[in-house]
């Protein structure tokens, strides 16, 4: 992992959906930009079209927005998660103006709850720095207004919509 940077950095945050021509079958590769640092990630498209990534970030960063202390994450990579051991994201831990970026894989079977693929945010871990192994955490920082302004390109801060028909499913 990248080290990562202690506050904002001017260029934002984005996650993006940039093509397949070169991943197997039924995946697709995606790229999150935090500041200075860009990570790419490969996305089954088993479950899930990129449009379906694509809404569930919409929703997930309209969650995000809503509270000034909340956590919520852009699903990367699921496949059936009745059928999954784990589910592939990004987690997003808002506190206050700041947003807290970290990769992370959310077990299927030690969840409490069951895992709700129409609210994934809901099986975030809380956020923590360091391991259970005493490790730090790789982190980055971005602030909440770029968080703000990608959430506008998916049509997502102040009232926009995504895909009908996709949020009705999203929404269960």
């Amino acid at each position: 992992m990248n080290t990562p940077p202690t506050s904002p950095s001017p260029r934002g945050f984005a996650a993006e959906i940039i093509g397949g021509a070169q991943c197997p079958p039924l995946q697709v590769l995606g790229r999150i930009t935090i500041g200075d640092v860009t990570e790419h990630f490969r996305m089954s498209t088993a479950h899930w079209q990129p449009q379906d990534y694509r809404n569930s970030w919409a929703l997930a960063l309209r969650e995000l927005l809503a509270a000034e202390v909340v956590d919520s994450c852009l699903v990367t990579s699921i496949t059936e998660p009745a059928m999954s051991n784990f589910i592939s994201c990004w987690p997003l831990y808002r506190r206050g103006e700041k947003v807290h970026v970290q990769e992370a894989l959310i077990f299927l079977d030690v969840l409490e709850v069951p895992f709700d693929e129409h609210r994934p945010w809901l099986s975030v871990r809380p956020r923590r720095t360091v391991s259970e192994d005493g490790l730090a955490i790789s982190e980055w920082v971005t602030s909440v207004g770029d968080v703000r302004e990608f959430a506008r390109t998916l049509g997502t801060a102040e009232g926009g919509e995504v895909d009908d028909g996709l949020r009705e499913d999203l929404r269960g």
